[in-house]
């Protein structure tokens, strides 16, 4: 392969010109060449590597040396995330206070000012809410309702009908007559408002409003925030469920002895008509359950001696023996694989040597619900077979169905007392409208929702207090200089043995680009001589 003319003339000339600098060097008459002899100077050798070859090491270099070693260099760099600190500390010392909007709506507006404002003066006491008490007269449709009503629940449906109440809002209608509460201070309705007589205590009132706003066992709550802030973040009792986006509910029917008895039980049939409208109700507040059964044989409860007792003619199953009872059978009810936290309710059928088997109160009473709940875990429901289809002797298994309505009004019960819901009852002031379906009250919804974003937001300002304590002896250990010498060397040592395999031909391709360049821009003292 020759080089191009324009290249071979360029040559020549500059060879003719060191020709000239060396004759003036040794103090000697240059002689220029003839015509005929400068064009035959020899031409210039081949290149020692082709011009496609360089340029692909020329590119190998830079896709290296400008692209990889920084990505590479990017990436393997510890990456430190900036916590804010100054937000942090202000977390922990503010008090956050969920906010409760209350109207008065009053038969006669003067009457409505004075009550709101003696309310207002009641709940600025220290609370877990702030509230804000206004007052109203009743409009046209609401007053005609209050006039022509002849029962409490005909004035409450007329009123709740006439009278937009949105979540998180408490309404109370102040009567001018107590005629239709029967003589009673207050009554609590499955709504949020309350109908109040004229002359009802105000701080009754007030304590009614702060149970059904917050957690009605106020006194019981215990917290899991750390130092002064125990005040502030106050968490849940110690019996309730941590709060969580979403649980796994699963019905047990525990059969010791399937060979005695056969319980006869439709689970999906109960779940629809008991479990579902309230799991429905609860997705409202961001709360997702999901429900399963399954059935368990030759299972006992263990670590439990039920003594036949006589005079009530029931195997009893003293009371403190009943957290024992479950730690047995608790590996066997994991056999669904589910990363949510789990709720076991169990129905448990004794076998014949125990039935029927009761549960006992502290004084030695038969508890009538015969079920007891385990603290954040569950509960346990003792449903023993019909008394005329006990017996002692061996024969065919006996078939018998399972009381729906008992086990499944004992579930729900059993998930209340778990979940941190106010409960409110009714006394000789106050009365408290149920619920005739599975649902919970709009008032009970409301307070389970400040209850959880209570303990979501007290769980956040703990988390935050303790990471910045981690992260200070973190720091203090992980930028020392022995650890960072030693990091340094990990990244060294685990990317090098990588990056050889593909450094080692770029390398190489450097010698080939030097050739190429003394060649052209530095030709041998052995091609002047020839010429």
């Amino acid at each position: 392969m020759s080089p191009a003319p324009d290249l071979a003339s360029h040559i020549r000339e500059q060879r003719r010109r060191r020709q000239i600098e060396e004759a003036s060097d040794d103090e000697t008459e240059f002689v220029p060449p003839a015509a005929g002899e400068a064009d035959s100077i020899p031409p210039l050798p081949a290149p020692p590597l082709n011009i496609e070859g360089a340029w692909a090491a020329v590119g190998f270099a830079v896709v290296l040396i400008v692209v990889g070693l920084p990505v590479w260099w990017r990436t393997t760099t510890v990456y430190r995330a900036p916590l804010p600190y100054s937000a942090v500390e202000e977390l922990s010392g503010l008090r956050r206070l969920h906010f409760v909007p209350i109207t008065v709506m009053a038969e006669r507006p003067a009457d409505g000012k004075v009550f709101a404002a003696a309310l207002q003066k009641e709940l600025k006491k220290p609370s877990q809410a702030q509230y804000r008490v206004r007052s109203r007269g009743l409009q046209k449709p609401q007053g005609d309702a209050v006039r022509q009503a002849s029962t409490l629940q005909g004035l409450v449906a007329a009123v709740q009908q006439n009278t937009v109440m949105h979540s998180g809002t408490l309404t109370l209608l102040l009567l001018s007559s107590d005629a239709l509460l029967q003589h009673k201070q207050l009554h609590v309705t499955t709504k949020n408002m309350l109908v109040v007589a004229p002359n009802a205590d105000v701080s009754l009132v007030a304590s009614v409003v702060r149970a059904m706003s917050l957690e009605a066992n106020s006194e019981h709550q215990q917290s899991l925030a750390v130092e002064d802030s125990a005040q502030r973040f106050p968490g849940p009792p110690p019996h309730k469920v941590v709060s969580e986006p979403r649980y796994s509910l699963t019905l047990t029917l525990m059969l010791p002895e399937p060979h005695a008895y056969r319980a006869q039980w439709q689970p999906s049939a109960a779940i629809q008509a008991y479990l579902t409208p309230l799991l429905e109700q609860l997705k409202k507040i961001q709360l997702d359950v999901s429900v399963r059964s399954q059935q368990l044989y030759m299972t006992p409860l263990s670590g439990i001696k039920p003594q036949w007792q006589q005079q009530l003619q029931v195997h009893a199953l003293p009371h403190h023996q009943l957290p024992l009872s479950i730690n047995g059978i608790e590996a066997k009810l994991g056999s669904y694989v589910s990363t949510d936290p789990a709720l076991h309710f169990i129905i448990y059928v004794p076998p014949r040597e125990h039935s029927p088997l009761q549960i006992l109160t502290p004084e030695g009473s038969p508890l009538e619900s015969n079920s007891f709940v385990v603290p954040r875990w569950g509960g346990v429901i003792i449903h023993n077979a019909p008394a005329h289809n006990v017996s002692t002797q061996p024969g065919p298994p006996i078939s018998f169905p399972l009381d729906t309505h008992f086990v499944m009004t004992t579930v729900l019960s059993q998930l209340h007392e778990l979940l941190p819901l106010p409960q409110l009852k009714s006394s000789a002031e106050v009365s408290v409208e149920t619920m005739q379906t599975p649902e919970l009250t709009q008032w009970q919804l409301d307070a389970l929702a400040r209850a959880r974003v209570t303990q979501y937001y007290q769980t956040t300002g703990t988390t935050l207090k303790y990471d910045r304590i981690m992260l200070v002896r973190y720091c203090r250990y992980f930028l020392s200089n022995k650890e960072l010498t030693l990091l340094q060397f990990y990244r060294y040592a685990i990317y090098v043995p990588l990056f050889l395999p593909v450094s080692i031909p770029v390398l190489l391709s450097f010698k080939m680009l030097i050739s190429l360049a003394k060649f052209y821009l530095w030709p041998r003292k052995s091609d002047l001589k020839q010429d």
